[in-house]
């Protein structure tokens, strides 16, 4: 009888952090005009290589706010930019704006990995990627948006490619 080495099987890994443990924005008050920027970098941790999405999840508004929000999402490059505030992206390159539309339209069509957007594809852990999100209540918003509410997560999905 001859016997081999034991044979063995194991699988890979995709996996994603970001530079930002909070929510991106966190705003009140806000009137006609105003708007805002923030910045985070998302990085890969895992073995595999993968297409990575973002995606809205968990979305409400009250008072039709979220169609008044105008909204866009750019990916490029940039450091860390944990703790940076809701007004500056210092270092921030874009490379490409994935998605310009409202609050409202993002999270009603981007709600999955299939329909989600960006432009990602990294092969080795360590590799990064920034994302600038701009938003603006439009100057022209209604008086029924006062009091109006808009809520909605950011979720980036790994998928091996």
């Amino acid at each position: 009888m001859s016997e081999g080495p034991a044979n063995g099987w194991s699988t890979g890994t995709v996996s994603l952090s970001d530079d930002d443990s909070s929510a991106l924005f966190s705003v009140s008050t806000l009137l006609p005009g105003d708007s805002g920027v923030k910045c985070i970098v998302v990085t890969y941790g895992g073995d595999l290589p993968a297409a990575v999405k973002l995606y809205a999840a968990s979305y409400t508004t009250t008072r039709a706010l979220g169609a008044y929000l105008n909204f866009t999402v750019d990916e490029g490059d940039g450091s860390s930019f944990s703790g940076s505030g809701p007004s500056s992206c210092p270092g921030f390159a874009i490379s490409a704006t994935l998605y310009n539309g409202t609050v409202d339209d993002f999270a009603t069509t981007r709600t999955g990995y299939g329909s989600g957007v960006g432009s990602f594809a990294p092969t080795l852990a360590g590799q990064t990627r920034a994302f600038r999100f701009t938003y603006t209540l439009d100057a022209t918003a209604p008086d029924g948006t006062q009091s109006g509410t808009a809520s909605v997560g950011f979720t980036w999905e790994a998928a091996n490619s």
